[in-house]
């Protein structure tokens, strides 16, 4: 008898235990949901979002909305979807896509280029990257959750940009060779000299603008006279790099920031029939006609600057607008992607023209607007969830989630 009347107390112990693990798991899901992520059905990850308001991306809003995230993915968008005892679900104030920055130099660790000559085609900025750089950690928090690696502009000539996560143990590449990068613009001058003893690396061209023109203008020119056939080693020489550039067949990002150099960059572009994006633009606001006509694509770094550009080129804060009210796609980048966002509609910016600016239209831009830059079904789950009105400096980031995974700053800032 006393050995039953135990038993029954420890059955009833036992299940004072199960009912207050449950309590305990509701209550830890709900509050800690990143760390506690519950099953879906076949073991698929599942987790439903509800927002007061959802941001897509492409300008469109609900209020209120939901969003359904299985192993990674997006899987729905609704007004309104059924949750499931499988699922894990999230209460936020408003919800938006994960930020872009399209013109980053994160994870670079002693400049991304190399110096030693002054047409670099062959290089790669992906094998230079520091990827234990603290700086990923803090693009994260920031809400930056994919970043375009570009190399430096020493070279008249650079070498490839990489598009990569911010987020996971190990480097996510999307694309490591995304596009050949081209500086028209004062840059490659910096620190040359042509009237000195050899005695470093900075004795050669160019040493002038009229330099950079020349050595861009002659070796397109030399490539097209040129026929290179497909390298068959993995790495690309300089002339394969060249010809292929020429041919159409690498995508092209080039760097002008002035007015003057914008003009030379496009009768260049013209003359040799390659199609870049635009990559700095700080004076876009006085050739906006010539971007207008040529239909061209920027990449804006001009608010990331403070007061200057690198040439002293003047600082208009309401060059977003502007680029905006002429229906040129254009995405704000160089850091603090929020920030230029939210300065960018204190000047006259749409909210839903500043929040696509640092998502959708890099996304775009960069041709991957089929897997990055809206919140839509088949789409990788980058998110970020705010505690009020992205644009408002009062609203700070809760969390940010990069493919379904959920990353705090343990702050919430």
């Amino acid at each position: 008898m006393k050995d039953q009347d135990q038993m029954h107390q420890f059955k009833l112990l036992g299940r004072v235990c199960l009912f207050a693990c449950a309590m305990w798991a509701g209550w830890n899901n709900s509050a800690q949901c990143a760390e506690h992520p519950i099953s879906g059905r076949d073991g698929q990850q599942a987790t439903l979002i509800q927002a007061g308001v959802v941001h897509i991306g492409d300008g469109t809003t609900l209020r209120p909305g939901m969003v359904l995230v299985v192993d990674g993915k997006v899987q729905a968008v609704a007004e309104k979807i059924e949750s499931t005892t499988e699922m894990q679900v999230l209460t936020v104030a408003e919800i938006t896509p994960g930020f872009i920055d399209a013109a980053s130099s994160v994870g670079i660790a002693g400049g991304a280029g190399e110096v030693t000559s002054e047409v670099t085609p062959d290089f790669v900025v992906a094998d230079a990257l520091d990827f234990q750089d603290p700086n990923f950690a803090r693009q994260i928090d920031s809400g930056i959750t994919s970043i375009h690696v570009t190399p430096n502009t020493d070279n008249v000539i650079a070498g490839f940009a990489g598009l990569l996560k911010t987020g996971g143990t190990t480097p996510n590449w999307l694309q490591r060779e995304t596009g050949l990068f081209l500086s028209m613009c004062n840059d490659p001058t910096g620190r040359n000299s042509s009237r000195s003893r050899p005695e470093t690396l900075y004795v050669r061209q160019p040493t002038n603008r009229m330099g950079v023109v020349w050595i861009l203008r002659s070796r397109l020119h030399a490539a097209q006279q040129t026929d290179t056939e497909p390298s068959s080693v993995s790495a690309v020489s300089t002339d394969q790099a060249l010809s292929d550039l020429v041919q159409g067949k690498t995508k092209t990002y080039a760097v002008s920031r002035t007015a003057y150099d914008i003009e030379t960059l496009y009768r260049i572009a013209n003359e040799f029939s390659i199609r870049p994006v635009l990559v700095g633009g700080d004076e876009a606001y006085k050739v906006i006609d010539l971007l207008k006509r040529e239909n061209s694509s920027l990449i804006f770094t001009s608010l990331s600057t403070r007061s200057t550009g690198t040439e002293q080129t003047e600082l208009r804060w309401s060059s977003p607008t502007m680029l905006a009210k002429a229906e040129i796609p254009f995405a704000l980048a160089g850091d603090e992607l929020l920030n230029q966002a939210r300065i960018a509609h204190r000047f006259g910016l749409e909210p839903t023209a500043a929040l696509a600016a640092i998502t959708s239209v890099p996304a775009k831009i960069l041709g991957f607007e089929n897997q990055i830059g809206k919140i839509a079904a088949g789409l990788d789950a980058d998110l970020v969830a705010f505690r009020g009105d992205p644009l408002q400096v009062t609203s700070a980031i809760e969390w940010v989630m990069i493919d379904g995974q959920i990353y705090s700053n343990g702050k919430g800032q």
